[in-house]
């Protein structure tokens, strides 16, 4: 594997070197519909959404200096959440996904936020 240190950013996936853990290149095919404040830790969040019903937790990922990546899905979409530089920011792999779901997860999530 190309790249030094624990992640190799050379390639369109971010692969940590420790884990076989793919995190998609967010970039490219997902679109991001909110931004949230990160007031509470990234590990609570994941707790509370493994909770809701309906939510399915697939994956997360944390590199503990960086940021961390919680995959789930919801209504038959696939969501990302992305915690770096104090926020969060909320990635739907289906740039059509009704506004219905995204507002959903929205209200949960600053609800949980207590935004």
């Amino acid at each position: 594997m190309e790249g030094s240190g624990f992640f190799d950013f050379s390639s369109q996936n971010l692969r940590c070197q420790s884990q076989s853990i793919v995190v998609s290149d967010m970039t490219k095919n997902a679109y991001m519909f909110v931004a949230l404040p990160q007031v509470r830790l990234w590990h609570d969040l994941h707790t509370h959404l493994q909770r809701l019903q309906g939510v399915n937790i697939s994956g997360f990922l944390t590199d503990g200096v960086i940021g961390s990546w919680i995959d789930f899905s919801y209504r038959g979409h696939a969501f990302t959440i992305n915690e770096q530089s104090g926020e969060y920011q909320f990635f739907v792999d289906d740039p059509a996904c009704p506004d219905e779901v995204l507002s959903e997860v929205t209200r949960q999530c600053k609800a949980f936020l207590r935004l």
